[in-house]
């Protein structure tokens, strides 16, 4: 699965995390704190709970991310190989479908609506429930060095980061590009890392680096 490099590794001042889990539609019913403190496992976990045995990132994450992205913004992706914590379908045949990935996102100028979804954790919201934000993206360039990024306008806060980009493709549903994930960076503003334009993104990123994440009990 794909998430935010800043989701597996600090970036330049850090290294990387560890008891990395993902919880597939989690607290789907939309319950309140109040509510999840007597939901079932089933209710807050619907698909269980898969764990990450390795994860990769970009080196220019490694080497250039910081906490506001840093020159590393444009490549703050990363890939997480997962486990269920019970049984031994895999996430796609436990969830039922995986959307494509589209290697070949257009300008933004192109793009007519694209949506970030996520679970939001800083005040005024708490990570419990999903929320996602529409919108006709913009172009968004750090530096004439770096790739141009999307961006939309959004409320969302930190901890909805690691959420995917998603646009209509040929009539259905796709990941936008590779699918770099979303970073929040100024209250109002959202950008997808590394999209938006550049023409020159191979469809298999050459300079991923790996760490094994094992599960600490």
């Amino acid at each position: 699965m794909w998430t935010a490099g800043h989701c597996v590794h600090a970036g330049g001042s850090g290294g990387w995390y560890r008891n990395i889990a993902f919880v597939p539609s989690y607290n789907d019913l939309g319950k309140s704190e109040t509510e999840l403190a007597g939901a079932t496992t089933t209710e807050m976990a619907p698909y269980g709970t898969w764990w990450a045995d390795w994860a990769s990132t970009s080196n220019q994450w490694i080497q250039g991310g910081s906490e506001e992205g840093g020159d590393g913004a444009a490549h703050d992706y990363s890939v997480l190989h997962v486990k269920p914590e019970q049984g031994d379908k895999s996430l796609e045949e436990t969830v039922g479908a995986a959307l494509e990935v589209d290697f070949s996102a257009p300008s933004a100028t192109e793009v007519s609506s694209m949506g970030a979804w996520g679970y939001p954790a800083a005040p005024p919201y708490n990570g419990l429930k999903m929320f996602k934000c529409v919108d006709r993206p913009g172009r968004l360039s750090l530096s004439p060095s770096l790739p141009t990024m999307y961006r939309i306008g959004c409320t969302m806060t930190g901890g909805s980061s690691g959420g995917g980009w998603f646009r209509w493709w040929t009539a259905r549903p796709s990941w936008s590009r590779t699918p770099r994930s979303a970073r929040s960076t100024t209250p109002g503003w959202r950008t997808a890392a590394g999209s938006g334009g550049r023409g020159d993104v191979p469809e298999h990123e050459p300079d991923l680096r790996r760490s094994v994440t094992p599960r600490v009990p």
